[in-house]
């Protein structure tokens, strides 16, 4: 495994060619997270390999998925454990500061109570079902299907 001050270097060499910095999941061995949110691992290469997150469908509603050493995980609550310097607990809730359940930057991500989580989809018109959920987060439900899928701005 590697000590800080390696991956520390590794964070400096990929700022200076323009590839975001690394950070250490907590608790979580061999996996790193940049700003964007994408999640990598070192834990079967000596190279870093992204990670592919997936659509999940909790309850109808999508949320980037992926799968580590076999165990299912979302991935905001990962992303989120690196603010807080731990992994969270099942109390805690991950809140998306702009509404879009898409959207794992880091910048995005806060943890908050439940209580918090749902004044803030209140105060934002996040809190609704059905038709208005995909409306308010710019999300497009594919009427075909039982799938949906994010609208990405072009340019």
């Amino acid at each position: 495994m590697m000590n800080k001050q390696e991956i520390n270097k590794i964070g400096d060499q990929q700022e200076s060619s323009n590839v975001l910095k690394l950070v250490p999941v907590p608790q979580m061995d061999g996996y790193f997270v940049d700003i964007l949110g994408n999640i990598f691992s070192i834990k079967r290469t000596k190279y870093f390999k992204k990670l592919t997150q997936h659509i999940g469908y909790g309850r109808t509603k999508p949320y980037l998925r992926l799968k580590i050493d076999g165990k299912l995980y979302l991935a905001h609550r990962i992303i989120a454990s690196i603010k807080i310097g731990r992994r969270l607990n099942n109390r805690e809730t991950v809140n998306h500061i702009n509404g879009k359940t898409l959207d794992n930057g880091v910048t995005n991500l806060e943890v908050v109570s439940h209580r918090e989580n749902v004044l803030h989809a209140i105060q934002n018109g996040l809190y609704c079902s059905g038709e208005r959920w995909y409306k308010a987060r710019d999300i497009q439900k594919c009427r075909e299907s039982s799938t949906t899928r994010s609208r990405i701005p072009s340019g």
